[in-house]
């Protein structure tokens, strides 16, 4: 009998300081959980941080480090095209372009006309500064016809770079899937932008409006579109009329 109590008192014992290692262990798992949270959060908010600083310094302080390593994050996100960069206008309502592109480790600067024919095209090396680039870029403009005259202002495409990359992933976040409205190429303001698989917009009677590129022959778009509510017909037309020439040159999915 009394050993049946000791066996009993000795059960009693362990389970309770079983009781206690599983209640310690829950507290350190809580602890451990919480720290993993609070760890995320802290590291999810400087990243955002740091990008945004680097787009901010595209427009202020532009360096081949700062813009190679936000184009590498934009397209790696496939908030811009991973295969062919983002592209600004030269000068406002031109109708050529200067492509942002970041490919097998090269930060390159394409010149092109508005249907996508590329015209010449520099490599943005490292240790070179902003000014060695544009002296580089420019001289190539030059070469090929493409150089816009004294109204050149390379400080525009870089803070229409900036622009670009803010906009773009602002609509990629705020669109209602995640890859909805990415793979940005150009964007057509004041509403819409081309992407990798043909033409969106963002603001459209309260939410987005997608043309995929395989669908551009289907309708006549134009009067389609015009009596929509809210549709800004010359953003649109021209989005469209360039998305046809891109996907001619086999720079849209379709």
């Amino acid at each position: 009998m009394k050993a049946n109590t000791r066996t009993a008192e000795k059960t009693q014992k362990a389970v309770g300081q079983l009781q206690t290692e599983v209640s310690q262990a829950s507290k350190d798992t809580q602890q451990s959980i919480s720290d993993l949270r609070r760890a995320f959060s802290d590291l999810e908010n400087a990243t955002a941080a740091a990008r945004n600083k680097d787009l901010a310094d595209i427009a202020e302080n532009p360096s081949r480090d700062v813009v190679y390593r936000a184009l590498s994050e934009a397209a790696k996100e496939n908030t811009i095209s991973p295969r062919w960069g983002i592209r600004i206008p030269v000068r406002p309502d031109d109708t050529r372009y200067v492509r942002f592109e970041v490919y097998t480790g090269d930060l390159r600067l394409i010149v092109e006309d508005w249907s996508g024919i590329e015209a010449c095209d520099v490599t943005w090396c490292a240790g070179e500064t902003p000014i060695d680039a544009v002296l580089k870029l420019s001289k190539a403009m030059k070469a090929t016809s493409m150089y816009p005259g004294n109204s050149f202002d390379p400080g525009y495409i870089f803070e229409e770079l900036s622009g670009t990359l803010r906009l773009a992933k602002r609509v990629k976040e705020r669109s209602w899937d995640a890859n909805a409205l990415s793979g940005a190429q150009q964007y057509v303001p004041p509403q819409w932008m081309i992407f990798d698989w043909g033409i969106g917009s963002w603001e459209f009677g309260g939410g987005s409006y997608c043309i995929q590129a395989h669908r551009f022959k289907e309708s006549d778009w134009i009067p389609h579109m015009r009596g929509k509510p809210g549709i800004d017909i010359g953003s649109f037309g021209e989005a469209l009329s360039t998305g046809k020439k891109l996907l001619e040159h086999r720079r849209l999915e379709g």
